[in-house]
């Protein structure tokens, strides 16, 4: 069964902000993430999460300031957005921790491996799914102009998306 239009756009914008934080959104944009190096090809898994797992909520953070910035949210949007970017931040927060969750273990065998990846894409699947109705009241209180905003900068997302592993 093929996606309503509000629910692809939801999915997508729920991939675009990498699974979300707690605390409501603010109009500030926070501060730059610092740079990290890209840990070497051959060391533990731990040190390969590390950067993903330090950088999650501070993405979906500049993501939320971008989206807001570009819907152009209005006052009577305000509830929407607010209940819609605190679901973002508590994924982001849900998917640090399923993430640190995995790099606990740095000697797991190839089937822990295996086992800890498949609940992380499980947590993400399950945020989705607590995003899409969150994202279905703010997109229906949208109007037309804001929606073809959202539709564009969530096609665009896709688009640009790396085609392997987690979003």
């Amino acid at each position: 069964m093929p996606f309503r239009k509000p629910a692809r756009a939801a999915l997508a914008v729920a991939l675009a902000l990498g699974l979300a934080t707690p605390a409501l959104a603010q109009d500030q944009t926070p501060p730059a993430a610092p740079a990290v190096p890209p840990p070497a090809p051959g060391s533990p898994p731990a040190e390969r999460m590390a950067p993903r797992m330090h950088s999650n909520a501070d993405r979906v953070e500049r993501h939320i300031t971008e989206l807001r910035r570009r819907l152009k949210i209005t006052p009577a949007q305000q509830m929407q957005w607010q209940a819609f970017s605190k679901i973002m931040r508590e994924n982001a927060v849900r998917m640090d921790q399923a993430f640190e969750a995995r790099a606990a273990n740095p000697n797991m065998n190839a089937l822990d491996d295996l086992k800890a990846y498949a609940a992380i894409a499980q947590t993400h699947a399950d945020d989705m799914q607590r995003l899409v109705p969150a994202f279905e009241a703010l997109y229906g209180m949208m109007s037309p102009e804001q929606q073809k905003v959202a539709d564009t900068v969530f096609r665009d997302f896709e688009q640009r998306r790396p085609r392997h592993g987690m979003p």
